[in-house]
């Protein structure tokens, strides 16, 4: 894939209930660093 240029968005939200599902969600806790 040369000639390609790869871009990401990333989207932290506040501790709180959207973070919480997040993690639950995703089975990581990216504050904490540890899998769930």
């Amino acid at each position: 894939m040369e000639g390609y240029k790869r871009y990401a968005i990333y989207f932290a939200p506040e501790p709180g209930p959207l973070a919480e599902f997040g993690a639950a969600w995703l089975g990581w806790d990216p504050l904490a660093g540890t899998t769930r």
